[in-house]
């Protein structure tokens, strides 16, 4: 498969699934708080919460992305990304359809801010029950009431984002 070809194996190494690439950003706040998004998927599921990003567009860098996705889900006018944590690449079904996701995921220190959705589509904001600046502690919580958190992994390494404890090369992550 050429980086040109948009489509990847599916599962089993079967029909192929159309390859989304994606970026996305942990902001966080002065008081450790990550913003994230609650959703449930169309299927039966339990609700998951996601932090900011979405699609790269055809030209578009991974960091450009990301400051038009803060603006367009936030209202978040500037944003100076810190470094690149970690990479993620899963298979998932929304709306009909099944994508080959690949994430690449940054850290940003911002400070306390409401979000304003304008800049969201009217289909967007159907797919939010939620969105809150949660502490690790809240993540904790929302994950003992039966929420995923996107990635499942981000309590374990949250901690050490916080901290700025960053080995330099962005590793990945599951799920």
């Amino acid at each position: 498969m050429s980086a040109a070809d948009p489509r990847a194996p599916g599962p089993g190494g079967g029909e192929a699934l159309p390859v989304r690439p994606a970026a996305r950003v942990l902001l966080v706040d002065p008081a450790d708080r990550v913003l994230l998004f609650r959703s449930r998927p169309p299927a039966d599921g339990p609700a998951f919460w996601f932090p900011v990003g979405g699609q790269i567009e055809p030209g578009e860098s991974a960091e450009a992305a990301l400051v038009r996705e803060a603006r367009e889900e936030t209202g978040l006018a500037e944003l100076s990304l810190g470094p690149e944590v970690f990479h993620r690449r899963f298979i998932f079904h929304w709306r009909g359809q099944v994508w080959d996701a690949r994430e690449r995921w940054w850290f940003a220190r911002v400070l306390t801010f409401d979000p304003v959705f304008a800049g969201m589509e009217a289909v967007e904001i159907d797919d939010f029950s939620d969105c809150r600046w949660l502490s690790p502690a809240d993540l904790h919580a929302v994950v003992a009431a039966g929420d995923r958190l996107t990635p499942a992994e981000l309590t374990d390494h949250l901690p050490a984002f916080l901290a700025g404890d960053f080995t330099g090369t962005p590793f990945t992550v599951a799920d």
